[in-house]
């Protein structure tokens, strides 16, 4: 059967509310009222309201915090006049079940897009390289279609970034990191922008756009500094620093590489203080200068023994230490003095 709504407009207060308007319209413009609605003629009425701008019937009702729809329904059919925050109250009273699936969506949502962020630097590391990229794409679109958060958006593209970067996949990696800094910039997320920044600056290295890469090392340095995150300023340091040994500027580079020692050793961090140690001992294995390689490397090997025994990148420096000191035995001949020790 169908059904047929019935409106029952309150014509005495429409035409009430229309003179407002038009004496209003008319005391500004300095013509003559338009006629009102009188006797039923609420189509008069509503062609009024229809011509007048929401702002002039929220000033002439006094309802600045009224919505559009309510001044008309108060204008036409004598509605309770209610502000937009009672309006959107009642809403979330009336439909708590319907919108507690939804937020219970969006944890789900909100979930998954964290967890195949958190892939990133975990599973990679076991060859997983396939199966995290699609659940990364997937994470994209949900933070994209259905949780609308700019920030966590930023953090999967910057993680999509890094493992097309890891791949050697250094033009995917790249518009990775330029969307994620576009949207981290966009929220204010200045910790965001700084890891995004290294990052870029890490393929510009790779690509030997040596001048593009220090620039963005530098903006990058300036905002972990800002924020305070000691971590991420010696992580930019070091970078830094081995951009100028590449470049021939060994002063230079030692000077970073110094400061980015000293803040690992302040926050406690030894994987980034054997990075530095294995780096410059490799350096100076490749320049023939085994004699002085061999404590770097002994201090690396002994810090990766207390953070990673076992690990494959532990047992390959391990292996290259031996080698090393191998050939110092070879060339001192049989009077071979002890190794250094490794650091405890």
């Amino acid at each position: 059967m169908n059904k047929t709504m019935v409106f029952c407009v309150d014509q005495e207060h429409a035409a009430a509310v229309t003179k407002r308007i038009n004496n209003e319209r008319s005391s500004k413009a300095g013509a003559s009222p338009a006629p009102t609605g009188r006797g039923g003629d609420v189509g008069a009425t509503l062609a009024v309201a229809q011509n007048v701008s929401p702002e002039l019937l929220a000033r002439l009702l006094e309802a600045p915090d009224a919505d559009a729809y309510d001044l008309l329904a108060h204008l036409a059919f004598n509605a309770p006049l209610v502000s937009r925050d009672e309006r959107a109250k009642a809403f979330l009273n009336r439909n708590q079940d319907f919108l507690g699936h939804f937020k219970g969506k969006a944890r789900e949502w909100e979930t998954f897009a964290r967890e195949a962020s958190g892939l990133v630097g975990s599973l990679d590391r076991l060859g997983y390289w396939p199966e995290i990229e699609a659940r990364l794409v997937q994470a994209c679109e949900v933070t994209r279609t259905h949780l609308g958060d700019k920030q966590l958006e930023a953090q999967v593209l910057l993680d999509s970034g890094r493992m097309a970067y890891m791949q050697a996949k250094m033009t995917a990696a790249l518009e990775s990191y330029r969307q994620a800094l576009e949207l981290f910039r966009a929220v204010g997320a200045r910790l965001g922008e700084a890891n995004t920044l290294k990052a870029i600056g890490d393929v510009q290295q790779f690509r030997d756009e040596r001048d593009a890469a220090l620039e963005s090392y530098r903006q990058a340095l300036e905002l972990f500094r800002a924020v305070g995150d000691r971590l991420g300023e010696a992580n930019t340091l070091k970078a830094i620093g081995n951009l100028h040994l590449d470049q021939g500027d060994g002063e230079r580079g030692l000077e970073m590489l110094d400061q980015a020692l000293n803040l690992y050793r302040l926050v406690g961090d030894r994987v980034g203080q054997a990075n530095i140690y294995w780096g410059l001992g490799l350096r100076l294995v490749n320049n023939g200068a085994l004699q002085e390689a061999e404590p770097l490397l002994a201090q690396a090997v002994g810090l990766a023994q207390q953070f990673a025994p076992g690990h494959p990148t532990t047992e390959h420096w391990a292996t290259v230490l031996t080698q090393v000191r191998a050939q110092l035995a070879q060339a001192k001949g049989p009077e071979t003095a002890k190794p250094t020790g490794e650091q405890s």
